[in-house]
């Protein structure tokens, strides 16, 4: 008897230490929602009361794009219910020349003042005071938020580069959100990792290092490269394996878990990239710490308390720009066939359709770089 009673006691204990242990996360799956659904493609709800939404948006270059002031304009349109933004990839293409020590400053600051325009009244900017990364990995993230969010006075300020090793840093802010009783105060972090496995699992797992450290009150959101691009000859995806099994022993909270895949997927699949390209990945994550699990507004629910914003070709904007591009490209292929078949060299109907089909595809592929190539991220957190 008084075995049974050791095993049972020694059983309980175990039972106690697993719950302490291993925290109960919300489990986060995507319901009924398919790749073509019309709510992917809404706007934003604005956060109630005692709520914030956080977007992560990895804006493709910014600083190497020719986007008119019309254009910042619609791309703001895309994320202003959201109350605080996060952009990746801001200082990409602003490096003069070879030497990517050196950033195009001015052109930088036309493009932040054009985005405090586009973001109007009650919006303000934390800039880093410098790029991160080494060589081709230096850029300059970039977050905007609002500065009375609901009942919260809202101030982000920078903090600093964190080293993932090699070529990326991660950038880090410091948010504070202040009420008549209280501050509730987070860290927000913001990655662009490396696309190339083994490069981009090592950024992961120094990454995942540094959270475990230090994973109070801390969001990190970006484009991860998740699953993207297999190396031959080595073992891929240790990165992501790593932060897998973290959120599995409850040391870290990925938001969208039951979503995300390794490698390309199927048309059933949900993804991150653009809905029209050949295949489907997830590169984009959010990792928040087990303190933070709790803060989700509605405890779990996809498209309540996160979410991906497809905004693609459903938005009047891509469609316009597509349109613009696959005219522009078509008056020169017809420029070309009618040359071709003036001296007899082409008069195949076949040719011509299957030419401008591909025409049109391309014109659709390259108009998402004046957005992003990547679909918005989002959570929303209660405090």
């Amino acid at each position: 008897m008084k075995d049974e009673m050791k095993k049972l006691s020694l059983l309980v204990i175990i039972f106690l230490l697993t719950i302490t242990c291993f925290p109960q996360f919300p489990v986060i799956s995507r319901g009924d929602v398919n790749p073509g659904d019309r709510r992917l493609a809404r706007y934003m709800d604005e956060s109630i009361q005692g709520e914030i939404t956080i977007v992560s948006f990895n804006i493709r270059n910014l600083g190497d794009r020719k986007r008119s002031f019309k254009d910042y304009l619609e791309l703001i349109d895309l994320v202003n219910e959201a109350d605080i933004v996060v952009f990746q990839e801001v200082g990409l293409g602003l490096f003069d020349g070879e030497d990517v020590e050196e950033m195009n400053i001015p052109q930088f600051k036309a493009i932040v003042a054009q985005l405090r325009i586009a973001f109007g009244d009650g919006w303000a900017l934390c800039i880093p005071p410098q790029p991160s990364g080494v060589g081709n990995g230096r850029e300059i993230n970039l977050v905007a938020y609002r500065e009375i969010c609901n009942d919260f006075i809202c101030q982000v300020f920078w903090n600093g580069y964190e080293d993932l090793g090699l070529r990326r840093d991660l950038a880090l802010f410091d948010v504070n959100l202040n009420t008549n009783n209280q501050t509730h105060t987070f860290h927000l972090g913001s990655v662009h990792l490396k696309p190339d496995d083994p490069y981009r699992g090592q950024e992961i797992i120094e990454l995942a290092n540094w959270f475990i450290q230090n994973n109070t009150n801390l969001i990190v959101v970006g484009d991860f490269n998740w699953g993207y691009r297999r190396t031959s000859g080595v073992n891929n995806y240790l990165g992501e394996e790593r932060i897998t099994a973290l959120h599995d022993s409850g040391s870290v909270f990925q938001v969208f878990r039951d979503l995300s895949y390794l490698g390309s997927a199927g048309d059933d699949e949900l993804r991150t990239n653009m809905g029209f390209r050949n295949n489907g990945y997830f590169y984009d994550q959010i990792l928040l710490s087990p303190d933070l699990s709790d803060n989700l507004a509605d405890g779990g629910e996809f498209l309540e308390d996160c979410g991906i914003f497809a905004f693609d070709l459903r938005s009047g904007f891509m469609k316009k720009t597509a349109d613009y591009l696959n005219g522009e490209r078509n008056k020169a292929l017809k420029t070309y066939l009618d040359l071709l078949e003036r001296v007899g060299e082409v008069s195949n109907d076949d040719v011509l359709s299957i030419t401008r089909q591909k025409t049109l595809y391309d014109a659709k592929d390259y108009s998402t770089y004046f957005v992003s190539d990547h679909r918005i991220i989002w959570v929303k957190l209660a405090f």
